[in-house]
């Protein structure tokens, strides 16, 4: 189950990156051209996870559509993003996993390249964000008009002693942070602490700002995990099946009836939160519900006409059930598709289980009840698998689900099939 799960969330990272490429979604922005005129316009913003090289750009006037590159444009903005042109240091990558791999060098191996930075802060102080198409990060300052590089770096130590390798870093970025803010002193204590990563270095710079009595002209702002509230509600099928490898009777029984519950009721809440930085099309869904199972099975076994038996078996129970997934949307215009897996866990609330055998021998009959299982199982494990459709605020799904059933007995596996049909809505 866990194998499967892993091979369908691959398929379905695969697939998006496939179908997020031929999407448009031009959004309202600006360009600023080398000679400094402003053009407004409309940006196809891909909610970039990596520094674009170049862009999509369409100007108010309907002109058609053109490619914009770091060679024909000093700055562009779109959805409270800034990105400007600039001639920088960064670190030589040899291959695709460059990042992963940690060399024996103390020193940054650089090259010069003309990028597109983003903008973090701009004002008295600015800071700016690169990350490379090899997922390497750096981060850079603008002093006199010039963008420099934040050392930082990672390498390989050899214990002249023989004590064997250790990671250790290049904190260069220390140092040029101390005499970037050299006009606010009481920092220095910070920047000793900052580690080079994105939280540490925004919350250095608000500081100096702070320091100084003042604001920035401009922030990025923070991407935040968006949430989404509703209710869910629908009908579900289910089947629940047993497995043995035994003779005995009850178990045997157990394996050839049909628990079938032909319809019941579910419904119930939802959280879903979507991940920044993916355009809304990934989120992680999480339903809470409440839902009922109610089956029973009816055998006869004939010898004769009169010796046979009949056994009548019945479960009722109820479950308050939480699903956990990861749901991938695709947006078409007003609506979306989307697909989601994950998986379930349900506590049991309350519930009957009967059985009731009827045994007639040469015509005498003999009746025996009990349980059908004494020993339940009360928390239910799944796996979920499901697809739906999205219109606005409402929503259509239809979910499988496979949970381990009731038994506990290590003689006797069981199993559930559940599917539903929910209909949703959003707050």
């Amino acid at each position: 189950m866990k194998k499967d799960s892993i091979l369908l969330i691959v398929f379905l990272v695969v697939a998006s990156e496939n179908f997020g490429f031929s999407q448009k979604n031009f959004q309202s922005g600006f360009v600023i051209r080398l000679n400094g005129d402003t053009v407004p316009g409309y940006i196809d913003y891909r909610n970039w996870n990596k520094n674009p090289v170049s862009i999509r750009f369409q100007e108010k006037s309907q002109r058609p559509v053109v490619v914009l590159t770091s060679d024909s444009i000093k700055e562009f903005s779109v959805s409270n993003e800034k990105y400007c042109r600039g001639v920088v240091e960064v670190e030589i990558e040899d291959d695709a996993s460059v990042i992963y791999n940690i060399d024996n060098q103390f020193h940054v191996q650089l090259r010069t390249d003309t990028v597109f930075l983003q903008s973090l802060i701009n004002g008295e102080k600015e800071l700016y964000y690169y990350k490379g198409k090899n997922g390497a990060v750096f981060y850079y300052i603008k002093e006199d008009n010039i963008y420099k590089l934040l050392v930082y770096k990672q390498y390989m130590y050899d214990d002249e002693e023989g004590m064997g390798k250790s990671i250790r870093k290049n904190n260069g970025y220390v140092g040029e942070l101390i005499d970037y803010f050299k006009n606010c002193s009481n920092l220095v204590p910070e920047i000793n602490r900052t580690e080079y990563r994105l939280n540490d270095m925004m919350a250095l710079f608000n500081d100096y700002y702070k320091c100084m009595n003042s604001t920035p002209a401009y922030q990025k702002p923070k991407d935040k995990i968006r949430a989404e509230f509703g209710v869910i509600a629908g009908p579900n099928m289910a089947n629940m099946f047993f497995q043995t490898g035994t003779s005995i009777y009850s178990y045997t029984t157990l394996m050839k009836a049909d628990f079938s519950d032909p319809l019941s009721a579910s419904g119930g809440l939802f959280v879903d939160f979507v991940i920044p930085r993916t355009r809304r099309k990934w989120s992680i869904d999480n339903d809470l519900m409440f839902l009922s199972y109610n089956a029973r099975s009816h055998q006869e076994n004939y010898e004769s006409e009169n010796t046979y038996t009949k056994t009548d078996i019945s479960f009722k129970y109820s479950y308050l059930k939480l699903y956990n997934s990861l749901r991938y949307r695709y947006p078409i215009k007003d609506f979306s598709l989307f697909l989601n897996i994950g998986f379930s866990n349900g506590m049991m609330v309350s519930g009957t289980n009967h059985k009731r055998i009827e045994d007639v021998v040469t015509g005498v009959s003999n009746v025996s009840e009990g349980e059908a299982l004494d020993k339940i199982r009360k928390h239910e494990e799944g796996f979920i698998l499901g697809s739906g459709i999205r219109f606005k605020k409402c929503s259509f799904e239809s979910r499988f689900e496979k949970t381990n059933g009731l038994s506990e007995y290590s003689g006797l596996r069981s199993g559930m099939n559940r599917l539903y049909f929910l209909l949703g809505y959003r707050f």
